[in-house]
């Protein structure tokens, strides 16, 4: 699990270093205003940090909680997308209905 989780993060610095790059190339060329340099860098920043501490939190959560709590878990997540699922295709076959 460690080094899936060390993965993620080498991979959200890689993107977290490339966004402020693109931002550092648009202030460069004039493409972004110097007014917005810092709500860019603090959405980058504010991101990075989720995306880096979130996921360990949660696996030790999950790694904490017995089988049949994990088991409660995915079963209810399971049944909220499929909820999800069919109240998208009703809307979809409303939608339809509407257009003809």
């Amino acid at each position: 699990m460690r080094s899936i989780l060390s993965f993620w993060d080498t991979m959200v610095e890689s993107v977290a270093v490339i966004a402020i790059v693109v931002i550092a190339l648009g202030l460069t060329f004039g493409t972004i205003n110097r007014d917005r340099i810092l709500p860019h860098l603090g959405a980058v920043l504010g991101a990075l940090v989720l995306l880096i501490t979130l996921p360990p939190i949660l696996v030790g959560i999950w790694h904490s909680l017995s089988l049949w709590q994990q088991l409660g878990i995915a079963t209810l997540f399971g049944l909220v997308g499929i909820v999800a699922l069919q109240s998208l295709k009703q809307r979809s076959q409303k939608r339809n209905r509407h257009l003809s």
